[in-house]
This record gives structure tokens, C-alpha cells and sequence, in this order.
């Protein structure tokens, strides 16, 4: 069937008869190639009956001109709209694809204009670079100087006398210490004994005395009671951290000989944290019924320590230290319970809560694993740290 109107035209009924051997209209991308490399199109203007269709179509607000009747060619309205901006996006892109491509180069010391000699740059692998910055020195902050809010300590200029030096070994104590979030680990002395208490404690085997010592509702830790002079370390750190909280509760000492229910000797009381406790102590005297059995002495440490790293070996770790300039705080590998991964961590402190979340942020910044831990899987004495 033909279109009589079409034989005004032949090129157009031409195409008409071509289009109608398949769909009218191409609906894929792959058709319209197709289409174009055939040369099924037309351009130029349209016949006088099709372009009535047009004249009849009302003008909307969007199209506020005259709207033409002109056919043109897709690709030719594509070179026309779209040449130069092509090519101005391969440049930019071709730009962009090379500033990401670049040399590190070490600038050496530029020869005199009488050499003549000119400079090359020295290429530096990234790996390398990464490397050089891994292994660059970690420089810790320092402890805040000793300011107008402390009470007690050989740095703190307001200290009164008895107060300016502390046997704790603690520099510098504000006068209000906080509370909330601190933790302590009690240091105990040996037993000086007094009244009969020498010849009680020479009665027990050896090891069979011991200190036991609980605060508020946290449970009881012993450890074996050292008597003075008897060659043993004068000091034994316990390893459950107390809070000040539980101290206000109750700290209680007991004297007792393993195996044994009814105890040696105790001492019982509140004890209210303050610059004077943490500068001086306690030097408790446990009884025996009325009668003093000796004198013991208790420091309260703070318990916070940064863990640095975990490894399964010690070396690794040794090496990472030197590496870490703590400013004067402890740094020191502890071996670990976690025996089957990670048996051994490095850790700085004993530190309060607040200095050590600021060395964790420092240490994290500088790419390790760092985290605040109250040394609870520590087992031992600590291996220390050679420069």
C-alpha cells in the first residue's frame, strides 16, 4: 500500500519503503547504528503535508519561538553541538590521568654556575617512602608542668613542707585528684615485725605467710608476705586495681597463714583518697587481737597502662620501643596470658586515666594499635626497654 501524497516526493517514499521492512522507528542503540551507516535518513526540509502537522500543533509555554520544519542529521547535530567540547574533555581528563602520575625527588645540593653540572633527581620508590615513615621516631608528649592546682610533690611549688617530697615517688598531685575514673594498684611493703610476730612468722613454712587485701566489695588478693631483711623484693605490687570509691568503702588487711581460717593479724578502715594519701601513704599496723604484730607500709600506684602492640615474640617489640621517645614515662614489654597469638604486649605506664587517653591519641596517630588497658592479662616482671 502507498501513500498517493508520497509520489511528490520520491526520495521520501523511498525511505518510507525501506523503514517499512523492518520496525518504523529504531528502538535500540545497536538499529539507530545500523540505520545511520546505511544512510536511512533524511534531512532538509519536510513535504508540504507533513508539515502541517506541525503548523496545526499548538506552541507551548517551553517553546516560545516559532518551531522550524527542517530535518536534520543526527550525527551532523552532534559534531555540531558536541566537537570542540570533546575535545576539550580528552584534554582535561588526559591533564588529570597526569598529575596523578609523579616522582619523588630528594633536591641535592645545586652545583655553581662555573660547573655548569646540572642536578638529577633522585628517583624514590613509594614503598621506600612508606617504609622511611614507619620507621621515623615517635615522640611522645611530655607530662603537663606541675600548675597552681596541685598540693603535694617535689615539682609543685605550692606544697607545704612535710608534703614536698613523697615517698609514693609521686612528683606532682593536685589538690583535688580526680575520682571518677581513676584506678589504683596497691604497692605493699615488707612486715616489720613487732612484738612476737618474728617468731610466729618463723613457725610457718616459707611462702606460707600472707598479705591479703581487699577494698570495698572487690574480692580479696593475697600474695606472700615478705618479712624485712629477709632478702626478698621490699615491695609487691597487686595486680587487682581498686577505685577510689571502693577504698572509701573499706580497705582491709589481713595477715594469715595459708591454710589456716582465723587470720594472724587485720587492720580494717575507710580510707578517703587525698594529696596527703597519695603523696605519703598508709603505714598500717595490723593486730593480733589488741597487740600490734608489725607495720606495713602501702602506696597507691596509678594503674593505667597504654598498650602499645601485641606480639608473638619479644623482638619485634624491642625494636618498635627504641623507637618511642616516651619523655621519661615507663615503656616496657610485658609477657602476656594470651600465650597461643600474642603472648607479649609493650606497654607505657602506670599512668592516671587522662595522660594515658592523651598518649593513646598520640600513638594512634602515628598508625599503632594503641589502647588503655588496667594490665589485667600481665603476668610477671616486665623486660624494660635498652636505648
Amino acid at each position: 500500500m502507498t501513500d498517493p501524497h508520497d509520489q511528490d516526493d520520491p526520495e521520501l517514499s523511498a525511505l518510507a519503503c525501506r523503514a517499512l521492512s523492518r520496525e518504523l522507528i529504531p528502538t535500540t542503540e545497536a538499529e539507530v547504528r545500523r540505520a545511520e551507516a546505511a544512510g536511512e535518513e533524511f534531512t532538509g526540509e519536510l513535504p508540504p503535508r507533513l508539515r502541517q502537522l506541525g503548523e496545526r500543533a499548538p506552541l507551548t509555554a517551553a517553546e516560545p519561538g516559532a518551531q522550524s520544519a527542517r530535518v536534520v542529521s543526527l550525527a551532523d547535530e552532534r559534531a555540531r553541538r558536541f566537537g570542540w567540547g570533546t575535545h576539550l574533555v580528552a584534554v582535561a581528563l588526559g591533564a588529570a590521568a597526569a598529575s596523578v602520575l609523579f616522582v619523588v625527588a630528594s633536591r641535592e645540593p645545586q652545583s655553581t654556575p662555573a660547573t655548569g653540572a646540572s642536578v638529577e633527581p633522585r628517583i624514590v620508590p613509594l614503598e621506600a617512602a612508606a617504609e622511611a615513615r614507619a620507621e621515623a621516631p615517635i615522640l611522645l608528649p611530655a607530662r603537663e608542668s606541675c600548675g597552681a592546682g596541685c598540693c603535694a610533690g617535689k615539682e609543685c611549688k605550692a606544697a607545704k613542707p612535710e608534703l614536698r617530697e613523697c615517698p609514693s615517688g609521686r612528683s606532682c598531685i593536685p589538690c583535688r585528684p580526680e575520682l571518677t575514673q581513676a584506678r589504683y594498684r596497691a604497692r605493699v611493703s615488707a612486715l616489720t615485725p613487732l612484738g612476737d610476730a618474728a617468731r610466729v612468722l618463723a613457725s610457718i613454712p616459707a611462702g606460707g605467710a600472707e598479705a591479703c587485701v581487699r577494698a570495698g566489695a572487690a574480692r580479696e588478693e593475697c600474695v606472700v608476705m615478705q618479712a624485712e631483711g629477709s632478702g626478698a623484693p621490699p615491695w609487691t605490687s597487686l595486680a587487682l586495681p581498686i577505685s577510689a570509691q571502693d577504698l572509701l568503702a573499706g580497705l582491709q588487711l589481713r595477715i594469715v597463714a595459708r591454710g589456716v581460717a582465723k587470720p594472724l593479724a587485720e587492720w580494717q578502715s575507710p580510707v578517703p583518697v587525698s594529696p596527703t594519701l597519695l603523696c605519703r601513704g598508709l603505714s598500717l599496723r595490723p593486730k593480733a587481737g589488741e597487740v600490734p604484730f608489725g607495720v606495713i607500709s602501702v602506696f597507691l600506684d596509678d594503674a593505667y597502662f597504654v598498650e602499645i602492640d601485641r606480639a608473638a615474640t619479644v623482638a619485634p617489640l624491642l625494636t618498635l620501643g627504641r623507637r618511642i621517645d616516651a619523655r621519661g614515662a615507663s615503656l616496657r614489654v610485658f609477657e602476656t596470658r594470651r600465650q597461643e597469638d600474642a603472648g607479649f604486649s609493650l606497654v607505657l605506664g602506670p599512668l592516671e586515666h587522662g595522660a594515658a587517653e592523651k598518649q593513646r591519641w598520640t600513638l594512634l596517630e602515628a598508625g599503632l594499635p594503641a589502647r588503655v588497658t588496667l594490665g589485667e592479662e600481665h603476668v610477671g616482671e616486665p623486660r624494660a626497654i635498652e636505648r
